[in-house]
């Protein structure tokens, strides 16, 4: 049905555009995610810690402009973030040219209780000067039937004290089977949410009006999936602190992060390279009514320096 238009899409690469990965917008979501860290903020703080200078959070590449893939229809409010996997080769820092540009990897559709709901899979690749590939964003949305029985009748909204220098790294600590800390995160409010769709330049209305994200099932307004993400981002620092960066992330939604839910994320250590450089983890995080929000797995890698020219 509705997929068949997507179908010989497949594989079809965009357009890809120049951006500049300023300290402020760096600044600007590290804020709306609530991170402290002085590593997103301090030029002189991060240049003596083992990334060399200012770096983005790892959910930050989500946030990049990727052009629309011609001829593809994009619902332009009201699709569902269902999956989300980030793979770095290096960390983005601040200063640097990129240039991004999306794939359809895939397509296809299920019915579901509300009628057909097709799923499409876009792979979304950061590159630098030179071509080389610095991360990979996989994406799986998925867009009802309502909203194709209502094309062309939508709009889109308009957009809207230093630490101490830390001390050389220390590797691995943990081994296979340890269980991390359960950390438990303040409530996520409105106006959190509000703040990530600047931040992220994402105004799904199903983020900012209640009736919106009611016509999906919904019973009010719903964070961001990425805005869980760049949560649970943030606890690994929590766990390992400042010497290893994110080499991949995937995760899963499982259930809606409404206002008044806390994140309580939890992780245990699946693998540990024989050098000590490279850590696997599971990740979960759970609202405070004791429903699995996210889950997924995440790599961790030892810093790498900000790469030199």
């Amino acid at each position: 049905m509705y997929v068949d238009e997507y179908l010989p899409h497949i594989g079809q690469a965009g357009p890809r555009i120049e951006q500049i990965i300023t300290a402020e917008s760096i600044r600007r979501f590290a804020e709306a995610v609530g991170e402290t860290d002085l590593l997103y903020y301090d030029p002189e703080y991060a240049a003596s810690t083992p990334y060399g200078g200012i770096i983005a959070p790892p959910t930050y590449s989500f946030t990049l402009r990727y052009p629309e893939i011609p001829h593809i229809w994009i619902a332009p409010k009201g699709r569902i973030h269902a999956g989300q996997s980030i793979s770095y080769r290096r960390p983005l820092y601040a200063g640097e040219t990129v240039f991004c540009g999306q794939t359809l990897a895939n397509a296809y559709e299920k019915q579901g209780k509300q009628g057909w709901m097709v799923f499409l899979e876009h792979e979304r690749t950061v590159y630098d000067r030179a071509g080389e590939v610095i991360c990979i964003n996989k994406m799986t949305t998925i867009t009802k039937e309502y909203l194709f029985l209502a094309r062309g009748q939508q709009q889109n909204p308009p957009p809207p004290e230093k630490a101490a220098v830390p001390a050389q790294p220390v590797l691995c600590a943990f081994a296979v089977g340890d269980v991390l800390t359960p950390v438990t995160l303040p409530p996520v409010t409105r106006l959190d949410i509000i703040k990530y769709a600047g931040a992220a330049w994402d105004y799904n209305a199903i983020h900012l009006f209640d009736a919106d994200a009611q016509k999906l099932g919904f019973p009010s307004v719903v964070a961001h999936g990425m805005f869980s993400v760049a949560l649970q981002g943030k606890i690994l620092r929590v766990w390992l602190g400042e010497c290893y960066s994110v080499a991949q992330i995937n995760v899963r939604f499982r259930a809606p992060l409404l206002p008044g839910d806390s994140l309580t994320c939890s992780g245990k250590v699946t693998g540990v390279s024989e050098d000590g450089k490279q850590i696997q983890l599971t990740l979960q995080a759970s609202n405070n009514h004791g429903a699995e929000v996210i889950s997924g797995e995440a790599t961790m890698e030892l810093a790498v320096r900000a790469p030199s020219g």
